[in-house]
């Protein structure tokens, strides 16, 4: 069997384990793993103040978007790293259609079992690196929070933001978060070094996330030069907030 690039991609990317790593979250502490507020790990969200968070995010971005994005159409919105779609549902007040789409498995399936009959959402599994699921100019609108950041192969988020720019109509924008600067500590992540160490060793999740209190999230940093390469030529960056820290977010227009 010829492999393909993708395939290729995939296995070397350490995707396979990112997949691992956010099915065994999704069955451990969904909402925390998602949303890591203060005082809610071990199962302490509420659905519904989870989702609130969620609707009050949005409404903030959407106040944003009509103020730097005033050209942007509101027919389709893809939320990226949809988790179990704490964005997604509350972007589908404004879009007329939303598609979330997530690495795990788990994560999808507890999107459809909360919002599954809410008309104008979608929920797809994408286990590839890279949004060939998705045809050209199929997008209004892209949407990630939270989630770049945790991709562990630079190439691999390389991939993913060259193809929000392919899955855009032309003059459609993407916002999405990635950090152009970390503390050494949380790239160095140690609690997820010692969870993957002692996984191996054969603990299971359950004791290693809930009795020592570690975790398998990894957090990245791209400068922003780079990324701005990445996007190039058939995009441009149309506005960077909060610049060289954790909540660096990039509003970016396909020419």
């Amino acid at each position: 069997m010829r492999l393909t690039w993708s395939h290729c991609m995939w296995e070397s990317s350490g995707l396979p384990q990112h997949q691992e790593d956010w099915d065994a979250l999704a069955r451990l502490d969904p909402l925390f793993a998602i949303r890591a507020d203060k005082g809610k790990r071990g199962g302490r969200w509420t659905l519904e103040d989870f989702l609130a968070t969620g609707r009050e995010e949005v409404e903030a971005v959407v106040g944003y978007l009509k103020e730097r994005a005033p050209d942007l159409r509101f027919d389709a919105a893809l939320d990226f790293g949809c988790g179990v779609g704490r964005l997604t549902v509350p972007l589908c007040s404004y879009w007329r259609s939303v598609v979330g789409v997530d690495i795990s498995e788990e994560m999808v399936s507890l999107a459809e079992r909360y919002h599954g009959n809410r008309p104008g959402v979608r929920f797809v599994h994408n286990d590839r690196a890279d949004l060939a699921v998705f045809g050209d100019g199929t997008f209004d609108f892209i949407y990630s929070n939270i989630t770049l950041m945790h991709i562990p192969h630079e190439p691999a988020i390389e991939r993913y933001v060259r193809d929000f720019v392919r899955v855009l109509r032309p003059g459609g924008y993407t916002l999405f978060q990635l950090p152009t600067r970390l503390p050494l500590l949380q790239r160095i992540k140690l609690r997820r070094a010692l969870y993957h160490v002692l996984a191996r060793a054969g603990l299971p999740p359950e004791f290693l996330y809930h009795r020592l209190r570690l975790h398998p999230v990894k957090m990245r940093q791209v400068p922003r030069s780079r990324l701005e390469g990445w996007i190039l030529p058939g995009a441009r960056v149309a506005d960077v907030t909060n610049e060289g820290c954790e909540e660096t977010r990039y509003l970016v227009r396909k020419v």
